[in-house]
């Protein structure tokens, strides 16, 4: 996206015409800090809900769980990225604008699984297997980094249209990292 403030109009048509005949708008600011905020409000509610069934030590319905965990986090990425690109003029996303962030949340979701990855898991890092404790160790320093590294990802994404460089250095970075603690621990 472009630095310039401007870049965004004032009021961005909906799409949408009123019963008046008017065309419908969304203030800038709505669109820019709104449906973010929104988006942000519907996954601390989900969250309140996960951790609420954690506290009774009931399982959340799946539908929970899967939008608690990754439903609103995928969403709100595409949908406000998407909605910011229309509202700049720029018609639809780019590749090189919703591949890096594509990446970043799947790198993010891995990071979460490897986080507290059981050794029977059947996505694992194999070569940390040797003891349970170098298990846990390295699975958690992959899991950090993993969550960290999708989520500069998906932020550079946001920042610059031409973020392929930068989705292929963090991902061998994020692919070595674990590899050399792994080997430092052992």
């Amino acid at each position: 996206m472009q630095k310039n403030k401007d870049s965004i109009p004032e009021m961005i048509s909906s799409g949408r015409t009123l019963p008046n005949g008017k065309e419908d708008a969304i203030p800038r600011w709505a669109m820019v800090y709104g449906f973010p905020a929104f988006f942000c409000l519907l996954n601390a509610i989900t969250h309140a809900q996960l951790y609420l069934h954690q506290k009774n030590m009931k399982l959340p319905p799946s539908h929970i769980r899967i939008m608690g965990r990754f439903g609103f986090s995928v969403f709100s990425v595409l949908f406000c990225v998407g909605m910011l690109y229309k509202a700049a003029g720029k018609g639809f996303i780019q590749p090189t604008v919703m591949l890096p962030a594509a990446v970043g949340l799947m790198v993010m979701m891995l990071g979460a699984h490897m986080y507290e990855c059981p050794q029977d898991a059947r996505i694992s890092l194999a070569f940390a297997v040797k003891t349970e404790q170098d298990h846990k160790s390295v699975h958690r320093f992959a899991g950090i980094c993993w969550l960290i590294g999708g989520l500069i990802l998906t932020a550079v994404s946001m920042m610059t249209e031409n973020a392929g460089y930068i989705c292929v250095g963090t991902l061998v970075i994020l692919g070595t990292a674990p590899i050399a603690y792994a080997k430092i621990k052992a």
